[in-house]
């Protein structure tokens, strides 16, 4: 039986000058095996409202490889002093809904990128930061290790929708069952006689 490929959602920028980054993170997604796909505005395009293309997307997905890059300045609203620069809220979203479905999330931060309170209290992430050559610079091990245990979380919630998918399929045989032993008590034409014992 052939292993259908690790289908992963890419939640990240659009942005020209982020191409780079995220096209350097798509290919490591590929080396291990996890395809990205069915990112809004990059992989698929819809007539229909962004937020309900980026469920579809998540819930067909087996992950969700998030790419923070930096978006906007960001300032402390007491002291008006910069935080840095702060990630796209669809990313936040994106994030939230991932872990609403069960899916892991794989989260490469932009060196530079505030990422906020909400993703670190999600998931953990790893620094990445874009070398002159266009090619990532990270701790790869953190990196291998990342993918593989994210590997055993998407076998093991494939494991455990199919069994959901066994334990669904025999209810509905027991359910059949029963109404056909049911409908033929009803029309077998007359009641039933006991034999007395002698």
């Amino acid at each position: 039986m052939a292993i259908s490929p690790i289908k992963a959602f890419l939640s990240c920028s659009l942005r020209p000058e982020d191409e780079l980054i995220v096209n350097a993170v798509a290919k490591i997604c590929r080396h291990y095996g996890f395809i990205p796909m069915l990112t809004v505005g990059k992989y698929e395009a819809a007539p229909m409202p962004i937020y309900q293309q980026m469920v579809n997307g998540i819930k067909k997905c087996d992950c969700v490889v998030l790419i923070a890059t930096p978006r906007y300045q960001q300032q402390d609203i007491h002291s008006r002093k910069s935080c840095g620069h702060g990630i796209s809220e669809m990313l936040h979203v994106e994030t939230g809904m991932a872990a609403l479905e069960g899916k892991p999330v794989l989260a490469f931060v932009q060196k530079g990128t505030n990422v906020g309170s909400f993703i670190p209290g999600l998931v953990q992430y790893i620094e990445i930061e874009l070398a002159q050559n266009g090619q990532i610079s990270a701790d790869f091990q953190l990196v291998h290790s990342y993918f593989c245990n994210a590997l055993h979380i998407v076998n093991a919630n494939r494991k455990m929708a199919g069994n959901k998918e066994l334990v669904s399929a025999g209810k509905a045989l027991l359910t059949g069952i029963g109404a056909i032993t049911v409908l033929s008590a009803l029309f077998s034409g007359g009641d039933p006689e006991y034999e007395e014992e002698s």
